[in-house]
């Protein structure tokens, strides 16, 4: 069933979108996600000889389900990825692959991206000396930062995740003028590979580093063929599963005995782990969170806990804390997933919503941009969706909204205020000398040659500056 729905899915997106398309396009980079948390920890067990031993995840380990609860909860994930691919293409359409049009951003728009992205991070080290945010290991980070102040704590993790925003609006304006800043860069993937597999971090930062990058390339420089994306997605899948051992200290003997990996416990198999045991207590009748909850639970993150007029349910939070409390007080925290919300909730009916919504709330990304292809930011906010999609599956159905609120809108705010104020002061003071009048980021060929034309430049755009 699930090889059916990829051959489904990826054939018809290969109709949809004629030559040359794009593996990159948000409903194709959330469904192989999805397949990946689907099929991988099923491939485990069935390698494994359909058990799980004391290298698995725990749960699993302990619970032993037999195949046939397996195979049952594996028809939530066949069912999903089915009903997902139906909706994409029913509301996508027609729609053409994402083909950015717009103009290089301006000077000031690259300098207001810099200097914002360079205090983040001068703010986020003061933090770390300020409230002594060293750990001696991974489990250990999130302890420490559970100990500070609640201001101090959501600032620091909404800014955390703006500095990635920041990094798109600099890598865009980096690949889009390739061959001058091709080394810087592989210079910063390669910084921060090293800065991940020394101190044995979070491994989000870099998987996401990669991904857009592939994807800068693919939309500004050239198509990426399909043989390369699977050559480079089985290697950083399989670089992500290493790390994750190795950074809970298992040791490289154990990773290359029996299956390798995957007779190891990882993500994927620890977002089975959870479908398994909410199905478990469900039919036991212990699980007492409202579905109205776990619907809900995405839109109260809007809601600053200080002012919020109710208590802010985190499904995982409430997972770890209402069943393992003594794991939660230690550090450990779980993903809880989008088949783990269904299975807790009203089961196939919910699962069947939630499917529905995201195949359809997906292809209306797809379409707007696609249809705004002019705009720079437009396409900064594809690539940033495209970038944490995989989190629709991972973590709930609807985490983007909180995300696009705290992380992305501040940040285009203000460098649209910044860099247009700047602009401005130019304008006034030189007469737009340097860089041919004010340009709107998703301006046409048109209005660059016109500004152009007012201010005698003679030297012609090259197609580097800007791609239509």
């Amino acid at each position: 069933g699930m090889l059916a729905a990829v051959a489904f899915f990826f054939g018809g997106l290969r109709r949809r979108q004629g030559v040359p398309g794009s593996y990159f396009e948000i409903g194709a980079v959330y469904f192989m996600a999805a397949s990946l948390y689907s099929v991988v920890p099923l491939l485990g067990y069935i390698l494994n000889g359909f058990e799980y031993s004391s290298n698995n995840d725990w749960r699993l380990y302990m619970g032993q389900p037999s195949p046939e609860e397996v195979g049952h909860l594996g028809w939530y994930y066949v069912v999903h990825m089915w009903i997902f691919a139906v909706a994409y293409f029913a509301c996508r359409g027609a729609a053409a692959p994402l083909q950015p049009q717009f103009s290089s951003p301006r000077g000031n728009t690259i300098l207001v991206a810099f200097l914002l992205f360079a205090g983040i991070r001068v703010f986020l080290w003061v933090v770390g000396v300020l409230f002594d945010l060293s750990a001696e290991s991974y489990v250990e980070s999130y302890v420490v930062f559970a100990r500070l102040p609640l201001i101090v704590a959501q600032v620091v993790s909404h800014l955390s995740g703006a500095a990635f925003t920041v990094e798109l609006v600099l890598l865009a304006a980096m690949f889009a003028k390739y061959r001058k800043f091709r080394l810087w860069i592989f210079a910063w993937l390669v910084v921060t590979a090293l800065l991940t597999i020394v101190h044995l971090g979070a491994r989000t930062q870099l998987v996401l580093l990669i991904l857009t990058c592939g994807f800068f390339y693919d939309r500004l420089v050239r198509p990426v063929p399909a043989r390369v994306v699977a050559t480079l997605g089985a290697t950083v899948l399989f670089g992500f599963l290493v790390f994750g051992l190795v950074r809970n200290g298992r040791d490289w003997n154990d990773l290359i005995s029996g299956n390798g990996v995957l007779s190891h416990g990882n993500e994927f198999e620890g977002l089975f782990a959870n479908v398994v045991d909410l199905e478990r207590r469900k039919e036991a009748g212990q699980i007492t969170l409202s579905p109205v909850s776990l619907w809900l639970c995405d839109f109260t993150l809007l809601i600053p806990q200080q002012i919020a007029p109710f208590i802010k349910i985190s499904p995982g939070a409430w997972y770890m804390e209402t069943f393992y409390p003594d794991a939660a007080a230690e550090g450990h925290g779980s993903a809880f997933g989008t088949i783990a919300a269904a299975v807790a909730g009203w089961g196939w009916p919910d699962l069947i919503a939630r499917s529905a919504l995201l195949g359809g709330g997906l292809a209306w990304i797809h379409r707007y941009c696609a249809r705004h292809r002019r705009s720079f930011w437009a396409f900064i906010f594809y690539v940033w969706a495209v970038a944490w999609v995989y989190q629709l599956f991972r973590n709930t159905t609807f985490y983007l909204v909180p995300l696009f609120f705290y992380r992305f809108v501040p940040v285009y705010l203000l460098i649209r205020l910044l860099g247009g104020i700047e602009a401005r002061r130019n304008h006034l003071s030189c007469r737009s000398a340097a860089w041919g009048g004010p340009i709107n980021a998703g301006g046409t060929r048109r209005s660059i040659r016109h500004s152009a034309r007012l201010n005698n430049r003679s030297t012609q755009l090259s197609e580097a500056e800007i791609r239509l």
